[in-house]
């Protein structure tokens, strides 16, 4: 082997290795990107869903100021709704839900 090709290899080598180095940064800066952006969309779901529950929170007791023996005010009645809201919820994104498991699993 000569002095030119082992040169011609070592630059080949390093050559290699940036380009590497590029493609192992470029797709870190992407998942970076990605986890940014799934960062901000759970707090977005997460504050909804705070909102939500003071909101329902709010509704069921103006409900039992007019109506104090509404069906939903009963607990197991309640529970019963929320279970079937809850699995039509995740039939409609193609899951099914167990209720007495608690468990959700992909429609076959």
């Amino acid at each position: 082997m000569s002095n030119r090709d082992y040169s011609n290899g070592m630059a080949a080598g390093s050559a290699a290795a940036v380009a590497a180095a590029k493609r192992a940064q470029n797709t870190a800066g992407r998942w970076q990107e990605f986890s940014g952006r799934l960062e901000t969309k759970l707090v977005n779901e997460e504050v909804e869903r705070s909102v939500t529950i003071a909101y329902a929170k709010a509704l069921r007791d103006a409900l039992k100021q007019v109506a104090p023996s509404h069906p939903l005010l009963n607990s197991t009645e309640a529970e019963k709704f929320l279970n079937n809201a809850r699995a039509q919820a995740f039939a409609e994104k193609g899951f099914d839900y167990n209720q007495v498991t608690n468990q959700v699993s992909p429609r076959r």
